[in-house]
């Protein structure tokens, strides 16, 4: 499997390593199964205990386990692809040579990008913006765009969109290098 980052002449930094690089040897079996036990305990659908029998007796995730993260994630939709498309950007090491103003901006424009795809498909709970706050663009834009989620999500769901984005990126990730090896 190659390293991160991503090998091409736009994006090349081969001494630098990602987050990826340290989790790659965990199976995602074992990821999908810390999020759906974070998300059922967060949003109070099972305890903790009731929710390791569920992993134990279904050896994993099982089919209803998945729907359950399936319907977090459906109702979660714009804050968790935002999430999706930023994690896999991290780790992919794409952003290592941004400069951190960059990266934040460009972390909002993704999230906000994606409420409005959300709102073009009628699909997930959307952000509630009210106005933007006075400062510097780069701070200003941001504090917009999480205030604007955090209105509508709060901590729990921006949890479980969190995780379930991650997970995402992991798996997409992982995809991603596994075809352009074969090229």
């Amino acid at each position: 499997m190659k390293t991160t980052p991503i090998h091409s002449n736009r994006f090349s930094h081969p001494r630098q390593t990602t987050f990826a690089d340290s989790i790659r040897a965990i199976e995602m079996k074992w990821i999908w199964m810390a999020t759906f036990f974070i998300v059922v305990v967060i949003l109070g659908v099972f305890d903790p205990l009731q929710a390791v029998e569920y992993l134990i007796e279904n050896e994993g995730l099982g089919e209803t386990g998945a729907s359950v993260l399936g319907m977090a994630a459906g109702f979660t939709f714009p804050m968790t692809l935002g999430f999706s498309v930023i994690v896999f950007v991290l780790l992919s090491g794409w952003e290592l040579s941004w400069r951190p103003e960059t990266k934040l901006f460009a972390a909002a424009g993704v999230l906000f990008v994606s409420g409005f795809i959300a709102d073009a498909l009628s699909f997930g709970l959307l952000p509630v913006y009210s106005r933007m706050i006075s400062g510097p663009i780069w701070l200003a834009f941001p504090v917009f765009v999480a205030m604007g989620y955090w209105t509508s999500y709060g901590l729990e769901l921006s949890v479980c969109a969190l995780m379930i984005g991650t997970a995402i990126a992991l798996q997409l990730e992982r995809w991603y290098y596994s075809t352009t090896e074969m090229s």
